[in-house]
């Protein structure tokens, strides 16, 4: 408020206060003849006087307190409404974070985003890491996708190279040695496949299929039906599950030699070139098949063990390698191959169906294999 109003106001106030004062003193007279009646004197404070100067610092504290509406900032219209800037967002397939693998995993997007997988369990040298989805979808598969590293797969090589220096029991003088293929099967038990229906196997010539190791990655047509039955007729895929037992011909038997006893080939193979593609199966001995007898070999890939496991090392890098004296056994005649029931089958949405679900064996191979004469 203007400071020279304030002032004007002030004293209109005391000039029409002395004003109706005097009336009063007016009216007085009149009532008593004119005669002043004198009234007895009253205590008055003396009236202060006001100095401009008194009053206009502070009137200037009010008027910097009260900004006028013409002093403010004006407030410019927005040419565009704030819109919030969505955080980008990892590459992801069947609700799991690729950001989370090497580089070149891009690759495995199909088969994640068809029927994914419960989890990813990834492997290096000495650990495992457990990916889970970040978004669970309906179809997802009551399976674990392994992957282990290129140097994982090299420590589990490495590992078993070095019990190969390991000096095993002299074999009985007078016994034959037998070929690597002086083996039958006992029984093959066929798991399931990804719809949890009884697997047929590709061929039904059991013990042809173990014997190369000959499956190859040659480009097939995956239309060409036949083609593809030919090339699946040369691994045994044992479905979710499944069972094989085998055993030494002619009465013979595994010996507890130097090194390795027997490998088994299973078509394990690399993805991305980073990555090696992983299904499972565990492994028993035994020389005879009573309830209990065998030993089994550590194997159990969700904890990160791999050293006693089928389908750790592809079958063109040398295949899996079994010493008898991991188990504490100096002789064996039966070896039984059983799928760990929870690999996932590499399969698109796009892609034909062919029976390779769960772990598939490519070759059986005895090396310390004998019978007596």
């Amino acid at each position: 408020m203007n400071p020279l109003l304030i002032l004007i106001l002030v004293f209109s106030g005391f000039f029409f206060a002395v004003v109706d004062w005097q009336k009063n003193s007016a009216s007085v007279a009149a009532d008593t003849g004119g005669e002043v009646v004198k009234r007895p004197e009253a205590h008055v404070a003396p009236t202060p006087t006001i100095r401009l100067s008194d009053v206009k610092p502070k009137l200037n504290k009010i008027r910097a307190a009260i900004r006028p509406a013409a002093s403010l900032p004006k407030i410019e219209p927005m040419a565009k409404p704030l819109v919030a800037s969505p955080s980008k967002q990892p590459a992801q397939a069947g609700g799991f974070d690729l950001g989370r693998l090497k580089r070149g995993a891009e690759s495995l997007r199909p088969f994640l985003d068809y029927r994914p997988p419960q989890k990813i369990m990834v492997f290096e040298p000495g650990k495992v890491e457990e990916i889970l989805p970040e978004i669970k979808s309906t179809n997802q598969q009551d399976a674990n996708l392994y992957l282990a590293s290129n140097e994982a797969v090299e420590s589990v090589k490495q590992a078993r190279s070095g019990q190969s220096q390991r000096q095993g029991l002299k074999n009985d003088e007078g016994a034959k040695e037998l070929k690597g293929s002086d083996f039958e099967v006992v029984w093959f038990r066929p798991g399931r496949d990804d719809n949890q229906e009884r697997m047929i196997p590709a061929s039904e010539d059991y013990r042809q299929s173990l014997r190369g190791p000959d499956y190859t990655f040659i480009k097939v047509d995956e239309r060409d039906e036949e083609a593809m039955y030919a090339l699946l007729s040369r691994v045994l895929s044992l479905g979710h599950g499944g069972e094989l037992m085998i055993k030494v011909k002619d009465s013979g038997y595994l010996s507890d030699g130097s090194g390795a006893d027997f490998k088994i080939f299973e078509n394990a193979f690399r993805v991305s070139g980073n990555y090696v593609y992983q299904e499972f199966a565990e492994v028993g001995v035994s020389m005879s098949l009573e309830p209990g007898s065998f030993r089994w070999f550590d194997c159990n890939p969700d904890q990160g063990v791999l050293y006693g496991c089928v389908g750790a090392v592809p079958s063109y890098e040398g295949g899996d390698l079994f010493d008898l004296g991991d188990v504490k056994l100096e002789q064996a005649r039966y070896i039984w191959i059983r799928d760990l029931g929870h690999n996932k089958n590499l399969v698109s949405k796009d892609g034909p169906r062919y029976p390779t679900e769960g772990a598939d064996l490519d070759a059986i191979e005895l090396i310390h294999a004998y019978k007596n004469e």
